[in-house]
C-alpha cells in the first residue's frame, strides 16, 4: 500500500518536472527569437553605421559632390575609392559651409548609431547570460543548466519507480 502511494507520487513529480522542463523550452524559443530579431536590428544599425562613416569620409576627402557621384556607384567602390585616397594622401581640400554642416550631421548621426550599437551589444548579453550562464542559484546554468538539472532529476524520479 505505502509502495503503491510512493510510486503514484513519484510519477506525479515526474510529470511536473516534464511540465517544468516544457516551460523552459518555451522561454529558450522565445529568447532566441528576441535575440535574433535584435541581432537582426543590431546588423542593419552597423549598416547604416559604415555606411554613413564612409560618406562623412568621402565628404572631407573629396567634396560633397564628388562624395554623391561616388556613393551612388556602390558602397564597395567608395571604399576602394577612400583607401586609394588615404594611400596616396593629396592635399586637403577646403570645405563649404554646406559640406561642414553635413560632416557635422553625419557624425552627430555616428554617435547616435553607437550608442544603440552599445545598447544592443548590452541587450543581447542580458539573454545570453540569462540562457546560459549562471541565473539564481550557484551552479546554476541558466535556463538551459536548469533544462538539464530537471532531466537528470527525471532520470533518478524513473529509477527510484522502476525499483518500487
Amino acid at each position: 500500500m505505502l509502495f503503491a502511494s510512493k510510486k503514484r507520487y513519484y510519477k506525479k513529480r515526474l510529470y511536473w518536472k516534464q511540465t517544468q522542463i516544457w516551460d523552459l523550452e518555451f522561454l529558450v524559443v522565445k529568447f532566441r527569437a528576441i535575440r535574433e530579431s535584435m541581432r537582426r536590428e543590431y546588423d542593419r544599425i552597423m549598416e547604416t553605421l559604415d555606411a554613413t562613416t564612409q560618406y562623412r569620409d568621402l565628404i572631407k576627402a573629396f567634396g560633397m559632390e564628388k562624395a554623391k557621384e561616388i556613393n551612388k556607384q556602390g558602397p564597395e567602390y567608395g571604399k576602394k575609392v577612400l583607401l586609394e585616397f588615404l594611400e596616396e594622401k593629396p592635399p586637403n581640400i577646403s570645405l563649404t559651409k554646406d559640406e561642414q554642416e553635413a560632416i557635422d550631421n553625419l557624425t552627430k548621426r555616428i554617435e547616435e548609431h553607437n550608442i544603440d550599437v552599445g545598447q544592443f551589444k548590452k541587450q543581447m548579453g542580458a539573454i545570453d547570460s540569462q540562457l546560459e550562464e549562471s541565473f539564481k542559484a550557484p551552479g546554476d546554468g541558466g535556463i538551459l543548466g536548469r533544462i538539464e538539472a530537471e532531466t537528470q532529476g527525471q532520470n533518478i524520479l524513473r529509477k527510484e519507480i522502476n525499483s518500487l
